[in-house]
C-alpha cells in the first residue's frame, strides 16, 4: 500500500471519528463568514486600485503589434480556443481589451475586444456583457460601514449572472461563427488529454463567444479575471503557477530561450486536474 493510499486512509478516519459541538460548529462558521467578507473587501478595493492603472496602460499595449494575441498565446486555457486559423487572423487584428466591472456587484463585468479594420467583420468593438441579476431583496438592503450588503456576501455566479449576446456584422461570406459553430463535446474519460482537446473543439469559432449567450467554456471569466489583469506577465510568457505543465524542465527552458521572439500558437499540454 502505498504511503499516499495510507495517508488517505488515515485522513478519512480522522474525519470519520471526529465530534464537534454546536457551539463549536457555529464558531467555525462565522470564522468561515468573516472570512469570505474580508476577502470580498479586499477584492473590491484593489479593484477599485488597480482600475487607473488599467486605464494608464491602455494606450501603451495598443502601440505593441500583436500584444493581445501574444498575451492569448500564452495562457495554457485560452490559447486552446483560438486553434482556428481564420480566428487567429481575426484576432491579428485585436488592438485592446477592456473589462468593465458593474458598479452594483464587480464580480459581474462587460468584456470588450477593440478590433483595426479587418477582413471578417465590420464592428471595431465587439462586447460580452455577464449581467448581474440582484435577487428581490438586493434593493431594500443597507449597506453596512463599508459597503457590504448580505446580496454581496450571498453572491452565486450560478444564479446571479446571465451571460448576453452580442451580434457581430459580419461582412458577406466571412462568419466564423456560420462556418464553426459549437457542437457536442465526444465524451472520452479514457484520456484527459484528448478530453481536454474534445472540450475545446467542440466550442468552434471563438466567436460563438460573442453570438451566444452560455459562456460553458468559462472563457469570459478567463479573460477578465486572469488575462485582463495580468496582461503583460502573459506577455512575456510569465505564466501563474499551474499554467503550463512542466516536463523536461531543464530541455524546454533551453528552447523557450532560444526561440524567445517566436509567438508558439499551438496547443501546450495543461497541467494535470485544470478544466
Amino acid at each position: 500500500m502505498s504511503t499516499k493510499r495510507r495517508a488517505e486512509e488515515n485522513e478519512g478516519d480522522a474525519l470519520e471519528n471526529l465530534e464537534l459541538s454546536d457551539d463549536q460548529m457555529t464558531s467555525l462558521a462565522e470564522l468561515t463568514k468573516a472570512q469570505e467578507r474580508l476577502e470580498l473587501l479586499l477584492d473590491i478595493e484593489a479593484t477599485r486600485k488597480m482600475t487607473p492603472l488599467y486605464e494608464k496602460r491602455r494606450p501603451i499595449l495598443a502601440k505593441i503589434p500583436k500584444f493581445w494575441l501574444a498575451a492569448f498565446s500564452q495562457h495554457p486555457e485560452l490559447l486552446g480556443y483560438i486553434q482556428l486559423k481564420e480566428d487567429r487572423e481575426a484576432l491579428n487584428h485585436l488592438t485592446d481589451i477592456h473589462v468593465i466591472r458593474d458598479p452594483k456587484e464587480m464580480r459581474a463585468f462587460t468584456v470588450e475586444l477593440y478590433f483595426d479594420p479587418n477582413p471578417f467583420f465590420t464592428d471595431s468593438v465587439l462586447r460580452k456583457e455577464y449581467k448581474y441579476i440582484p435577487p428581490p431583496d438586493a434593493a431594500s438592503e443597507t449597506p453596512d460601514a463599508d459597503g457590504i450588503t448580505q446580496a454581496m456576501l450571498d453572491f452565486d455566479w450560478d444564479r446571479d449572472v446571465i451571460p448576453q449576446t452580442t451580434t457581430i456584422n459580419w461582412k458577406p461570406g466571412q462568419s466564423l461563427t456560420a462556418k464553426y459553430p459549437r457542437k457536442p463535446i465526444e465524451e472520452n474519460n479514457d484520456d484527459e488529454d484528448a478530453m481536454d482537446i474534445a472540450v475545446e473543439e467542440s466550442a468552434g469559432s471563438f466567436f460563438n463567444l460573442f453570438e451566444t449567450a452560455e459562456d460553458p467554456y468559462g472563457i469570459g471569466p478567463s479573460i477578465a479575471d486572469e488575462l485582463f489583469p495580468s496582461a503583460i506577465d502573459y506577455f512575456f510568457g510569465k505564466v501563474p503557477d499551474g499554467g503550463w505543465e512542466d516536463e523536461d524542465s531543464e530541455e524546454d527552458s533551453e528552447d523557450d530561450d532560444d526561440d524567445a521572439e517566436e509567438i508558439d500558437l499551438e496547443r501546450p499540454r495543461k497541467k494535470k486536474g485544470r478544466m
